[in-house]
């Protein structure tokens, strides 16, 4: 999805240089410094896509971070139990071998498609382009307040 031009930022750089550092920097799992870019764009720039681009990269780095919390909760929950069963018995520890095996499996593939995303990502905001996230588009467009018309009153 093509945007309009490219403009400069008052950091003096093209918006979308800065929306490729903090895709980069997400890619990196740096959330402080996304947090912080992040703050600084909807603090100090005007640009409705630098911004909209500045959320979702903070957005979809958040929704990583969810999804590999929710992905750890179990293999921790069944460690617990492992080593609850291998007080009484030393059998178990092939199944739990296995669900460990198949959860670092998962692991490994959405680390391999968050690192994919954001490499996408960053690239395409060097070309002011982006990719449709559907459901995070549409709710950062919710939450997000439109461009006021120049020649409205009020």
């Amino acid at each position: 999805m093509k945007t309009s031009s490219t403009k400069l930022t008052r950091l003096g750089i093209s918006d979308c240089l800065l929306a490729a550092a903090i895709y980069f920097l997400a890619l990196a799992n740096s959330t402080f410094a996304v947090v912080i870019l992040t703050g600084y764009v909807l603090m100090f720039e005007p640009n409705r896509w630098l911004r909209m681009s500045a959320i979702k990269a903070l957005a979809v780095l958040l929704l990583f971070v969810l999804v590999f919390a929710v992905v750890g909760v179990l293999p921790t929950g069944l460690g617990m139990l492992r080593n609850l069963l291998n007080i009484f018995d030393e059998s178990p520890i092939r199944f739990f071998s296995v669900v460990d095996r198949i959860f670092s499996i998962i692991t490994s593939a959405l680390g391999l498609i968050q690192m994919l995303l954001f490499l996408l990502l960053g690239f395409k905001a060097l070309k002011h382009e982006t990719i449709v996230l559907g459901q995070i588009d549409e709710l950062i467009a919710k939450h997000m307040p439109k461009e006021k018309d120049p020649t409205a009153q009020g």
